[in-house]
């Protein structure tokens, strides 16, 4: 089996992690914080 590409990883991952409901990155909206593993509260 080939070794998937970083880019390709990493999308992959990020699309796995919005799927769990979890904030992908960047400065929370204004008026919300980020609770542990990333759940915005």
């Amino acid at each position: 089996m080939l070794p998937i590409p970083g880019p390709y990883r990493a999308l992959a991952a990020m699309k796995s992690q919005a799927e769990l409901g979890r904030y992908l990155g960047g400065r929370p909206p204004y008026g919300y914080m980020l609770a542990e593993a990333g759940v915005l509260t």
